[in-house]
């Protein structure tokens, strides 16, 4: 068995009166990873290992009876670092990639399905040694997974994580920009210092899985995200 960890951070993106989401100088916030969301909200995480390995993020919406959406694989995507999801020790990635930014609203429904009570959108952070998906089937859009795929990643047992938060930075407000302006002008190394960090002991040929529930409020129970 081996200890390893994942560090995520959770920013909530700011419109800014009439600005656009790309524009230079839009706000974000740092939350904390148990915060409640509502529809409308735009977030953008940073996310860093301590393990070389590729980086998988998969999205699936929780139901108020217990159910759970199919598998949507969220990154990799040729929309944010070309569909390279290697990563290296330590270095940091954006998802998505400064501008862009996820957006909670209610996803489309297949004919004939019915919209339930969603209570929470799962964001699952696979780092595993070998590759998960042939990156042929990596476009510019998310892709859903085959049917049994995400659950035959999860299938070896692995102990319980543990959470450690830094509280002296949350709510944090800051310019968005791109990673590598730190120490530039305006920067500081506050802005990427890790919020949330995710430890579990697992066996060394097994991917790091850790699971983050993005919870919504009350009123927002609908909501989902895109």
């Amino acid at each position: 068995m081996e200890y390893a960890q994942v560090g995520v951070t959770i920013w909530r993106v700011g419109h800014g009166h009439s600005k656009g989401l790309a524009q230079v100088g839009e706000e974000q916030e740092r939350l904390d990873t148990n915060a409640p969301y509502t529809n409308g909200d735009t977030i953008r995480l940073i996310i860093e290992s301590a393990t070389t390995g590729y980086m998988y993020i998969v999205d699936q919406e929780e139901y108020s009876d217990g159910s759970y959406s199919p598998a949507m694989l969220v990154f990799p995507t040729l929309k944010t670092r070309k569909g390279n999801n290697l990563i290296e020790a330590w270095s940091q990635v954006e998802v998505p990639a400064y501008p862009a930014v996820w957006r909670f609203q209610p996803r489309e429904l297949e004919e004939g399905e019915v919209r339930k009570v969603q209570v929470a959108e799962v964001l699952t952070i696979v780092v595993s040694p070998k590759a998960l998906v042939d990156s042929a089937r990596i476009g510019d859009k998310q892709l859903a997974l085959n049917k049994g795929e995400f659950e035959g990643w999860r299938k070896e047992p692995q102990r319980p994580v543990q959470q450690f938060d830094v509280e002296n930075l949350l709510g944090q407000i800051t310019k968005s920009r791109i990673l590598e302006q730190v120490g530039s002008e305006g920067a500081t190394e506050d802005e990427f210092v890790t919020q949330t960090i995710y430890q579990v002991a697992k066996r060394v040929a097994n991917p790091i899985i850790v699971t983050v529930p993005l919870r919504f409020k009350t009123s927002a129970a609908s909501a989902g995200k895109n």
